[in-house]
């Protein structure tokens, strides 16, 4: 019996899939493992490198690009194992890390009522880098606004809001990032999977708030750590429109799915924020007025 199932989404990542699929198997002590590939449509021969060179990952080709949660979906429904675990194609694994996930997993999931297991992501320098977070809410993004405005304005300094003891063995948090979630399938499937509404963004803290609903809670283990090369198939633009926004499209929809009663007064902040939108030299005009205008359909 498969006890767990890796789960990679791909999109036009060739390169870093190859390095990612050779770290997996190059590291991972643990003989009832297996990997599925769910690609999004890609363009650049991602396909016919897998096909070559791993015959053993279960491939899944989609005719379209559907976007990060609804893949996974799909991978998890092909999935085999007890256990999955979702990874993203732009990571790298240094040490057993899928075997140190398992153990600890197992060994503490009744104790911690353990939903959701994530481990510490750092750059290829060894830098910590972010591995989940408190959930966004309406407040803490007005309380954001307020320090942008104290540091650009008033010269005032804050300390970074999301800060965690990596020192610790493990530390409870309330999200874990979408870069790698391991977890139960049956929970998985038990809460719905990722909402198929997010195409990317916010999907990881909208699923995980109906898992914490269950009874469950999320987790960060120090006992790993996995190299995060941070968004192979959308950074390569610094200053990408269709990241900013789907991004900012999802945004509104988390917020308008989960925090009902202060949406109204975020949709009037947002609405005045817009009006400085308009000016972010990152951007075209006509790039900015079509962001605002995509952002008010979508509130």
């Amino acid at each position: 019996m498969i006890q767990i199932s890796i789960i990679i989404v791909n999109y036009n990542t060739k390169e870093l899939l190859q390095q990612c699929l050779s770290s997996i198997y190059s590291t991972t002590k643990f003989t009832s493992f297996e990997v599925i590939v769910v690609d999004n449509n890609s363009k650049d021969e991602s396909w016919e490198m897998l096909k070559l060179l791993f015959p053993e990952v279960n491939c899944i080709q989609l005719r379209q690009n559907i976007g990060f949660g609804r893949a996974n979906n799909i991978g998890v429904e092909n999935a085999n194992g007890e256990f999955v675990f979702l990874l993203n194609s732009d990571t790298l694994l240094t040490e057993n890390t899928i075997k140190i996930l398992y153990d600890f997993f197992t060994a503490n999931e009744h104790a911690l009522s353990l939903g959701v297991l994530g481990c510490k992501l750092v750059d290829e320098s060894g830098q910590t880098m972010n591995s989940g977070g408190g959930f966004p809410s309406i407040v803490n993004d007005l309380k954001e606004y307020y320090y942008l405005i104290a540091e650009k304005m008033l010269k005032m300094k804050y300390e970074e809001r999301d800060s965690y003891d990596f020192t610790l063995p493990f530390f409870e948090i309330d999200y874990v990032i979408g870069a790698d979630m391991f977890m139960r399938k049956h929970l998985y499937k038990s809460v719905g999977g990722f909402d198929p509404t997010y195409f990317m963004y916010y999907e990881e803290s909208d699923m995980q708030i109906r898992i914490r609903k269950l009874g469950y809670k999320c987790f960060i283990t120090t006992k790993t750590s996995i190299i995060h090369l941070e968004g192979g198939s959308t950074s390569r633009i610094k200053f990408s429109q269709f990241k900013r926004v789907i991004n900012q499209v999802s945004r509104n929809y988390y917020f308008r799915k989960n925090e009902r009663k202060n949406y109204k007064l975020y949709v009037v902040v947002d609405m005045l924020l817009n009006i400085t939108r308009i000016f972010n030299k990152n951007y075209t005009f006509k790039e900015n007025l079509d962001f605002i205008i995509k952002n008010i359909k979508s509130y």
